[in-house]
């Protein structure tokens, strides 16, 4: 049985994002909002997750069970298999200026190891992103309609 570790509204709040650099591997980070990647969510027991990703292309892969290339396909079949479990989660599209948390821990993640790493307190660089995301402080940038 899942433990019940829920926000004060019963939902937390897990932005993503990716990072690949020239000669590099590619990443993901991840920070999850409202208490102290998808998996750490389920592992850490939340049964609410409001999943917010900055690519259209992947809400829409997942919303839709579809695949319009095979690039990353592995990858949406691990997502998939643990959006099935005994939980709710909500994917949720956000603006890149909205997830620069996310894309910092992504590209950190590009100069460390091949391990996962998971920050009770954030690196410098995020907690100023952090202070400017808590403050609404936007960085709005112009978009082709």
């Amino acid at each position: 049985m899942m433990r019940q570790l829920c926000h004060l509204n019963g939902w937390v709040c897990l932005n993503t994002d990716g990072s690949c650099k020239s000669g590099s591997r590619a990443v993901c980070g991840g920070l999850i909002r409202g208490e102290v990647g998808l998996k750490l969510a389920r592992y850490k027991g939340f049964c609410w997750v409001e999943l917010h990703v900055d690519s259209l292309v992947v809400v829409h892969n997942l919303k839709n069970n579809s695949s319009v290339s095979s690039m990353g396909w592995w990858l949406l079949q691990q997502i998939r298999r643990l959006l099935l479990l005994d939980w709710e989660v909500k994917i949720c599209h956000t603006y890149r200026e909205a997830n620069s948390c996310a894309g910092a821990l992504a590209n950190l993640g590009c100069d460390g190891g091949s391990s996962l790493h998971i920050y009770e307190r954030p690196p410098a660089h995020v907690s100023l992103l952090l202070v400017a995301d808590k403050s609404r402080v936007s960085f709005p940038r112009m978009i082709v309609v």
